[in-house]
């Protein structure tokens, strides 16, 4: 019976470390610019998560001398490198605009050195950090773009404004 008992648990363990999924965790620090027309004022911030893909703590700050949010958080996933998408709400008149911005396998990590400009108009309400051959850039994507996700679009969090903003 010990025997069994044994060979029960040697299984467990060993499927653990040979199915066991990976995990990692980083630093976000984003600049994201909009152009002149879209004021930073009416702008809130929100993000969907990705399975297995969350923020410990997130916030930002608005800098309206050069039209810019500051977003600063930790990030961490399991399973697979994965990052929420940034989600700018930006309300006008009767209608509201919503800003993406994705990005597929590797996050965008400060410790990465990515530092790239990410700037958000009318004409490209939609960014997607792409990685490719170890090199992380950002490519623009124009209107008519559609964001599926493996859950669902039915939850977005919403990101607070550090103290002393808004």
């Amino acid at each position: 019976m010990k025997t069994k008992i044994y060979i029960f648990l040697f299984f467990i363990l060993f499927s653990g470390l040979s199915f066991g999924q990976t995990s990692g965790n980083g630093t976000v620090n984003l600049k994201i610019s909009f152009s002149k027309d879209i004021s930073l004022d009416h702008i809130d911030v929100y993000y969907i998560e990705d399975n297995g893909s969350s923020f410990e703590n997130i916030n930002y700050i608005k800098d309206s001398s050069d039209n810019t949010l500051n977003i600063k958080g930790s990030h961490h996933w399991w399973g697979a490198p994965s990052f929420p998408t940034l989600v700018f709400s930006y309300p006008q008149k009767d209608k509201i605009f919503i800003f993406y911005l994705i990005s597929s396998y590797a996050p965008p990590y400060q410790e990465n050195e990515f530092n790239k400009k990410i700037l958000f108009s009318f004409e490209t309400p939609n960014a997607h950090i792409n990685y490719n051959e170890g090199i992380l850039k950002v490519d623009y994507v124009a209107k008519g773009f559609s964001l599926n996700f493996r859950n669902g679009i039915n939850e977005m969090i919403k990101i607070k404004a550090e103290k002393g903003e808004e």
